[in-house]
Parts: C-alpha cells; structure tokens; sequence
C-alpha cells in the first residue's frame, strides 16, 4: 500500500496514508461572482476513503487571475499541495529515496482545469503555477497500522506466511504483546476431534491449563488454514476492534478482505479498502467464511477485541464445510435437515441492508445438508400473534423447535431449567410475570407437551466476589448486566442463582461470557437438548407482549381528532434485538435420548462441552448477584 509523505514548513516530512484530496476553495459568500474574494486562507483535507477521520493541512492562499462570467477579472485565492509517495518496508522503515510528486502535479495544472465554481464549471481556467506553503497539523501513523497495512499486499498464502513469521519477530524485538500462538495448519485435526458437536470454549491468555484442552479455541484457529483458505469474509458483531482484528489473520496468514457489520468501534484510524464497514446496532456474532470452494459459518457469543478473548470464557461453534452447489441446482436444493438454511437467510433478510445482498446469492448456493443443528435467532419487529412470522423468531422459534424435536423421557417433567448468562433484565413477579408465563413453560417443552406449568429453573450468574477475583476486576472491566434498581424489584430471584464455577476447564477465575440453555437430568449427567446463544435473559432479547390494544386507546382518546377510526390494533409479540443462536438435539446429531455431560456414553458419544461445572452450586446466604 502506498502512502503520503507531506513536506513541512520547517523541512520535516509527516507520512499519511494515501488519500483523495480534497481541495475546498474559499470564496465570500453571496452572488456566483461577487467582488473581488476577501477570503481567508484555503484548507486542502487529506480524507481517508474508509474513515471519517480527516486530516486537514492548512496553507496560505495565492492569488490568481481568473476570468468571470461577465469578463472582469477577479481575484480567488487558491492552493495546491506538495507531496511525495513512498513505499514502506515490512517493517515500517521510510525507503531512502523519496519520489517527487511535485512534477506529476505541474503536469496536471498545465493540462487540467482545477479550479472550478460549483454553478458554471465552464467559466474558470488555471493559467498559473501556484506553488503553496504547506503548515501541518500533527499527523501519526502507528506501528500497528503500518504493519497490517503492508500485510494487506502480500497476495499469496507463501507471502502471508513469511510476513507473519517475520512480523512476529519483529514484535519480540520491539517488546511488542504477543498473544500465545498455534502453528497455523493443525486445526482440522482438532475440529474433527470436537464431532459431533463442534462446540470450543475460547483459551484464557493467563491460564495456560486452557491452552491446549480438546474443546478450546483461539480466534487464529477459527480462520486456520487447514480448514480453508479464506477468500473474504462476512462479520456481523457488536464490538469490534478492527486493529486486533486484522492482526488475528496476520496471525493465521489469511486475507483480511471482508464485510464488517458492527455497533460500536473499539479503535481508531483509517481502514483499507479490502474491509468494508457498515455500522447497525446488534447483539449477534456471526461470521460467514468464504472460500474458493464453499464456506462456514462461525456463531458465537464473543465480541471482537481483546479482552473478549483473553479473559472471558466465550462459546463458538463452528460449521461443517458448506461445499458450493452445481450451478445448475436450484435455490431450494442444499437444505439441511433442520431447514437452517432457509432460517439463516431469513435472519440476514431482517437486516434490510444492501451490502448483504451479495452474501445472501452465496449463501444460496451453498449445500447445508451437513448441518444437524438449528438456527434460532431474534429480529427487531412486533409480530401478529396470526401470523406465520412469529414462530421464526426469538422463545416462539425455540418453543416450535423443542416442541417438535425433544424426546420425552421418564421423569423429564422434574428436571430443572438451566439458564447461563451474563445479563438479566426484567423477570416480573415470583408468581407471575415474563419469567414465568412466557419463558419457562416454553423451555419445558418437548414433543409430547406444551407450555405446562412452571417449573423448577436455576440461574448460573456470577455473585460479587466471584467477580473481585476475576480477570475483569484486575484490569477494571466489565462483561455483566445486572442492574441494582432491578433487581430491588425482583429479590426472590435470589433463591433460584448459582455460582460461577469452572474449575474442571480450568476457568474459575475467568468471567462468562456464554450464554447457555438447557435442562439437565436430576443426576446431572445428562440433558435432552442445548441452546448456545448471544440471547441473554431478557424481553428485548426473546421477545414480550405487546399490548397494542390498550395502547392505541390511550392514544386515541389523547387525539381523538386526529383519528380517523375508531379501530383498535391487535396485540403483538414484539422483539427489540438481533440475536443468533444454534440449538443441539440428540435426535439429529446422535441418534440418542439426551447428550452425556460428564463422561461418554456407553456408545462412546462424547459428553457436551458446557462451560459450567455441575452439580451446580447454589449461593450461600453471604452471597448477592453482582450488580451495577
């Protein structure tokens, strides 16, 4: 990539990366030509294509005769810059010499109009050599953004693979951080290994026990080589800290090429044309992998900076290969057994937006007959309780999922809920309420029964110390919603908490970032069914009633002369956030009744990954939520 040298008033050079100039011309307002121009002095701003960051270097004007509309002459003040390209070495340096650009730009100015009136471009000529004083704010150009800006050329997987190897040196030499590394080639083995499940919990950077366990992941092994050379990806995600990012396919030697769709950015600076952006405020962590010959999608519950990945425990699960269809198939081919094709498009639909369209037509084409899970997900929107719609989405999806996938097992009827998150919001009442009346019945469900009555339910959730001996509380972090005034109204939750704890996956002093679902047996070795999500226990996450109805009354009456009729609106159940989850059923995957969680079955079916340790811990009486 190249970049901009800027020459200084006092004959230092400033580099920038390459840019559109842009020249705004400073004229007193009024007619088109008014009197001569009393301007100040004119502002070139260097802009970035892909930031809204700016660069602005200020100069003092010249004046130059140019003809008017009415053919007196009038003075504009105007300016060009002085610049020099160069080219950077991978490890940052300034090359020796230094190309002038100031030759290319006389050309320019002896054979192109540059100064031109917004209103009649026609009637202005540049007949002068303007030659500028340049005086320039403070302009810096990180180590970071040079480094990934250079591997950003290298075209081939051998080029990405010598420049990782000689970025990391160059990282020790500079005393740089450096994140513990797999050597990039060997994550198929490990991906085959995690059948049928495909479920990582992410390492802890401080804790070495979780480097090298079976159902641990760093976020280089997600885009590993061995499974596919990347071609571009699709990212949809919260936070994303875009320098970290890019230096996480530097680590695996993989193109950085991409479509980000995030909420909110972790860092600053400008990006390069290969990752376009698009800002929409969301919950879910999606990644679809592109390759040459087909793709993965990548669903987890990890944000995209740093802290997300080395402190917390996040959960991720990984697709099969999705090989590409003959291209004389047709859409409705390459479905999979779970119709999570359809559900996913679906899902990428609800987004509304046009930079998706090109991945829609990719993941059409796409074969998702491998795929044994199903894909729940939430969508922004008040859905009629008549309407087909309302099953797609959030506890009514899941509800229609269990319903025609649980087994019904002796007894199952006891078995508790178990719900892992990281943030709680309005439960309602112990008797009554959200919790009770639309969530829990859902989550008892099975094939032979539905929405029964309420039943017994636990809440993994970290209590106040668990979070003062965390990772998070070191470094003053915070990846927990619990909000005191909250939980002030809803205190009988307390008897249904449990601790935290992770000490069989080494993880006890990590905090979670998982979301997890599930019911487990009265033993505690096996459950029916598991849900990995972004959907933390809350109405914007899965959806409440909407009384309309009494809604548009209040309104009504309010306005009453604004209302056309009389007509009240049905109600709604209506869902506030994106959400992405995948639920895991025996039936699919196994062929069994329920999936161990301890120990293999005696078929040898692995036990599920969860993150937690069961028996679970209830809180002891000196033990309180963490709340903030």
């Amino acid at each position: 990539m190249h970049y901009c040298v800027v020459k200084c008033e006092d004959g230092s050079n400033a580099i920038v990366s390459m840019v559109t100039i842009k020249k705004e011309v400073m004229e007193n307002e009024g007619d088109s030509i008014p009197g001569p121009s009393q301007a100040g002095p004119s502002v070139v701003t260097f802009v970035d294509n892909n930031s809204t960051n700016m660069i602005k270097i200020k100069d003092e004007p010249v004046d130059t005769d140019q003809p008017s509309t009415s053919g007196t002459q009038q003075t504009v003040k105007k300016t060009l810059p002085t610049f020099t390209r160069i080219l950077l070495n991978p490890d940052g340096s300034i090359k020796n010499t230094i190309e002038s650009y100031n030759k290319e730009m006389e050309k320019t100015i002896k054979q192109e109009p540059l100064l031109k009136h917004s209103l009649d471009p026609s009637t202005f000529i540049v007949n002068k050599k303007i030659k500028p004083i340049i005086k320039l704010e403070e302009v810096k150009l990180t180590w970071e953004q040079m480094t990934l800006n250079e591997y950003d050329n290298c075209k081939t997987l051998e080029s990405r693979e010598s420049f990782r190897e000689n970025t990391i040196e160059q990282m020790e030499k500079l005393n740089k951080y450096i994140p513990h590394l797999k050597l990039p080639g060997k994550f198929f083995i490990k991906y085959e290994q995690a059948s049928p499940y495909h479920v990582f919990l992410s390492t802890i950077e401080s804790v070495q026990a979780t480097w090298n366990q079976q159902h641990s992941i760093t976020f280089p092994e997600i885009l590993d080589k061995s499974i596919g050379v990347i071609e571009k990806t699709l990212i949809i995600n919260d936070q994303v800290d875009f320098t970290w990012l890019r230096f996480q396919y530097l680590f695996s030697c993989q193109k950085t090429d991409s479509l980000i769709i995030y909420g909110q950015r972790m860092d600053t600076g400008p990006l390069p044309d290969n990752i376009e952006t698009h800002q929409y405020q969301q919950h879910s962590k999606i990644m679809v992998i592109k390759y040459e010959n087909g793709a993965r999608i990548v669903i987890s519950t990890a944000n995209l900076f740093s802290n997300d990945w080395n402190i917390r425990t996040q959960g991720v699960w990984i697709s099969p290969h999705l090989p590409y269809l003959e291209k004389t198939s047709k859409r409705t081919q390459g479905e999979s057994p779970t119709n999570f094709k359809q559900d996913f498009i679906n899902y990428m639909k609800k987004y509304s937006i046009d930079k998706l369209h090109e991945w829609i037509e990719i993941i059409w084409r796409l074969d998702f007959s491998s795929v044994k899970v199903f894909f729940v997900g939430s969508a922004p929107g008040n859905y009629s309780y008549d309407s087909n719609e309302i099953s797609k989405w959030g506890i009514k999806k899941l509800g229609n999922v269990l319903s025609n996938n649980t087994n019904v097992l002796p007894d199952d009827e006891n078995w508790p809920v178990v719900i892992q998150c990281t943030s709680i919001g309005g439960l309602g009442t112990q008797t009554s309420g959200w919790l009770k009346n639309e969530i829990l019945p859902v989550l008892m469900t099975n094939t032979n029964r539905k929405y029964s009555s309420p039943c017994n339910f636990k809440i993994i959730y970290p209590t106040t110390t668990q979070y003062a001996n965390s990772f998070d509380k070191n470094i003053r972090s915070l990846c927990l919603h619990y909000y005191a005034n909250l939980h002030a109204k809803q205190k009988w939750v307390v008897k249904h908490l449990h601790q935290w704890k992770s000490s069989t996956k080494s993880r006890d002093v990590t905090l979670p970032h998982t979301k997890f679902y599930t019911r487990i047996s009265l033993d505690y070795k096996k459950v029916p069914w598991v849900l990995l999500t972004s959907a933390n226990l809350s109405k914007s996450a899965w959806g409440s009633h909407n009384n309309n109805s009494s809604w548009n009354n209040r309104w009504s009456n309010k306005w009453k002369s604004y209302s056309d009729s009389e007509e009240e609106e049905e109600d709604t159940w209506e869902i506030k956030a994106f959400e992405a989850g995948v639920a895991f059923f025996p039936k699919q995957l196994t062929g069994g009744q329920t999936f161990p969680i301890q120990s293999p079955d005696p078929d040898g079916t692995p036990p599920f990954p969860l993150p937690f340790d069961v028996p679970l811990t209830p809180y002891q009486k000196e033990d309180q939520p963490f709340l903030i």
